[in-house]
């Protein structure tokens, strides 16, 4: 059953008015790292190609998963921040194909997507050329395939 559309107006206006009121009064512990999470989140969402069109790009920065990574962890250290923020879009993203897109009533397109959400699990996840870890951001090839 489909929620009727004044539901979803009121909230869009929770979120977008109400909440940040709200935040301006009770103003929560935000991690030290939040701008540089944002920074690695967008270089690690395009570097895998997750997020594609421009008007999901504005969704997705609109979203702010490195603000939601450093609200809920402030205490996380930049490391942590970046893969809080990485798993929360990630799952986001998951689940926006699965609910709200085309591909979740597509089994071969589930297929496709799930293998390459599979490259990107295989990978350590930074796709800079070592992003200050010394790692390479290539999967070991001895990894069995998530996905067959």
């Amino acid at each position: 059953m489909t929620a009727p559309v004044a539901a979803d107006a009121d909230v869009r206006r929770c979120l977008d008015e109400i909440m940040p009121a709200v935040l301006d009064v009770f103003a929560p512990e935000i991690a030290q790292h939040v701008e540089q999470a944002r920074d690695h989140l967008e270089r690690w969402v395009d570097g895998h190609g997750l997020v594609r069109k421009e008007a999901a790009r504005h969704r997705f920065a609109h979203a702010d998963f490195a603000w939601f990574a450093a609200v809920t962890y402030p205490t996380a250290d930049r490391e942590s921040l970046f893969l809080i923020a990485d798993w929360f879009a990630w799952l986001f993203l998951l689940d926006d194909q699965f609910d709200d897109g085309a591909v979740g009533r597509d089994p071969d397109r589930v297929r496709d997507l799930m293998e390459q959400m599979a490259q990107v699990l295989l990978t350590d996840g930074d796709t800079d050329t070592d992003g200050g870890t010394g790692r390479s951001g290539t999967a070991p090839a001895s990894r069995p395939p998530i996905v067959e």
